[in-house]
């Protein structure tokens, strides 16, 4: 029986929606440089919300979520790290 958590699909369609208001509004932030490392990290974190929800079909899926959701983490850590400081492009 395959189980969909309602939540997830929630986080999902919320994504999708900032993915494509970014999308839109590419053009008017396209002069910060580290906005690139942001996005990257945000579609990984895309991903591993997508591999949840799609975790009740398969299980193998887990492991492709886990691995996904680390990438996220250290991508956004190192574009937190550009934003604050680190190297203004």
């Amino acid at each position: 029986m395959v189980v969909i958590n309602p939540g997830e699909v929630i986080v999902l369609l919320f994504y999708i929606s900032i993915s494509i208001l970014l999308y839109l509004r590419w053009q008017t932030i396209r002069e910060i440089g580290s906005l690139n490392f942001l996005i990257i990290g945000y579609v990984f974190l895309f991903f591993e919300h997508l591999l949840t929800v799609l975790e009740g079909f398969f299980s193998f899926l887990n492991y492709l979520e886990h691995l996904s959701l680390a990438i996220a983490v250290l991508i956004l850590t190192y574009w937190l790290y550009l934003f604050i400081g680190g190297k203004n492009e």
